[in-house]
């Protein structure tokens, strides 16, 4: 039986969220978005982002793998 629909919408939304944090990391490093905010504190929250999405990226991975292990 294949995935329900909320299940199915769930992952899609996790990775557009992802695609989200990496983009919001890379607008903060490298666009000059948020004028205002000092240089140095921009670094800062990109990074952060771009860590975020790497670490939501692990989780999705290794929750699939799981998911599959137990599918078997």
């Amino acid at each position: 039986m294949g995935k329900s629909f909320l299940a199915r919408f769930m992952f899609y939304f996790g990775l557009s969220m992802i695609a989200v944090y990496f983009l919001m990391g890379i607008a903060f490093i490298f666009f000059p978005v948020f004028r205002h905010i000092p240089q140095n504190i921009k670094v800062v929250f990109g990074i952060f982002f771009l860590v975020y999405g790497v670490f939501r990226l692990t989780r999705l991975v290794l929750k699939l793998k799981e998911q599959k292990k137990y599918e078997k």
